[in-house]
């Protein structure tokens, strides 16, 4: 690095790396500029004579036959403190000083803070900053903004309301979360980020690492397909392969009931119910019929009923879901069955000559 020094007002004493003394460093008399090579960084001054020393800096880039560009400012040396003035950008033709020191000199005396300017590259002073809602223009310069990498979201600050860093992941990405902050089963706020899909009249076709939309029909409800076909299964035909499983649960098996010769009619069930088999062995030497009837109470002489099988002399008889259907027949009022001598009416038979059974709910 290259540096120049000129004091104004008074003798000084410089070195680089080690603290100058009244024997130690170059001396540099008033009014005399001196140019000197060295780190920059580790450059150090005293006054040696004069109470107060006005030194004017300046930095230098490049060889030492090219000491053209740089930075100059003003510096002065008392017992108590060392006072920075106004910079100087020096590229040949501009003296940028005056910009900032008006700057400086407008602001309030009790103001303790140092005004800082926008440079852009090619050395213009102000540049950067614009006012709110001003009007994008080409070739615009701004500043450079920072972010912290944090792999987890976490915050810079412990406190609420307390300044705090712009934080990115892994990857660069910068952390931020969707509106609405809503915990599952807590009242709605916010403006939570919508979830849609889109409508396609033929359901599109995607190669293997594509990304694909949600599909919704023309009325926007959700297209849900099952990704691989059951055994059995006819989507051309909306057919669906299930399999039964059997439960032994009272909750969902049907009721048993059986009468084996002690009555010749009985209510079962006296509210509304389904049958779905039945059985019934006559032993009489005559045909005998077996009656179903819609009723919550027993059956009374010459009563319709609303279902009949023909039971052979001596034959048993047996209908199941084939005839019942796997819901089975339904009976509004109640179930009560007969067992009788003629097939559209009840007529009472013997009650010893059967051995009825039903399957119910």
């Amino acid at each position: 690095d290259v540096v120049s020094i000129r004091p104004e007002d008074g003798d000084i004493r410089v070195a680089f790396g080690v603290t100058p003394t009244s024997t130690v460093g170059t001396v540099i008399k008033k009014g005399t500029k001196q140019y000197l090579k060295g780190d920059i960084s580790t450059l150090k001054l005293i006054r040696t004579g004069g109470a107060n020393v006005l030194c004017e800096i300046g930095y230098f880039v490049g060889r030492d036959s090219e000491i053209e560009n740089g930075i100059v400012s003003e510096m002065t040396l008392n017992a108590v403190d060392i006072e920075i003035g106004a910079v100087e950008l020096k590229d040949g033709t501009t003296d940028t000083r005056a910009i900032i020191n008006a700057a400086n000199t407008a602001r309030a005396a009790t103001d303790q803070v140092l005004l800082v300017q926008n440079i852009d590259a090619t050395g213009k002073v102000g540049s950067g900053g614009f006012a709110e809602d001003s009007a994008h223009v080409s070739g615009d310069v701004g500043t450079e903004v920072l972010a912290r990498r944090a792999d987890v979201a976490t915050s810079s600050s412990g406190t609420d309301g307390d300044y705090s860093t712009l934080n990115t992941d892994a990857n660069g990405k910068l952390w931020t979360r969707p509106d609405g902050g809503a915990a599952s089963g807590a009242t709605d706020n916010g403006n939570p980020v919508k979830v849609g899909g889109v409508y396609n009249s033929t359901a599109p076709t995607l190669t293997t690492g594509q990304r694909g939309d949600a599909q919704v029909d023309v009325n926007g409800n959700w297209e849900v397909n099952q990704r691989t076909l059951q055994a059995g299964e006819d989507l051309s035909n909306n057919v669906l392969a299930t399999v039964q499983r059997k439960l032994a649960s009272p909750s969902y098996s049907p009721l048993a009931f059986q009468n084996l010769g002690a009555n010749v009619t009985l209510n079962v069930k006296a509210s509304s119910g389904n049958v779905f088999s039945l059985k019934c062995h006559n032993i009489n030497a005559a045909a005998r019929y077996i009656q179903l009837h819609n009723t919550a109470t027993v059956p009374a002489g010459a009563a319709v009923p609303i279902w009949t099988a023909l039971v052979p002399a001596g034959a048993e008889v047996v209908f199941g879901t084939d005839y019942f259907t796997q819901e089975g027949m339904n009976f509004s009022t109640g179930i009560a069955f007969a067992f009788s001598t003629t097939e559209a009416t009840y007529t009472a038979g013997a009650a010893a000559d059967q051995f009825t059974h039903l399957m119910y709910i």
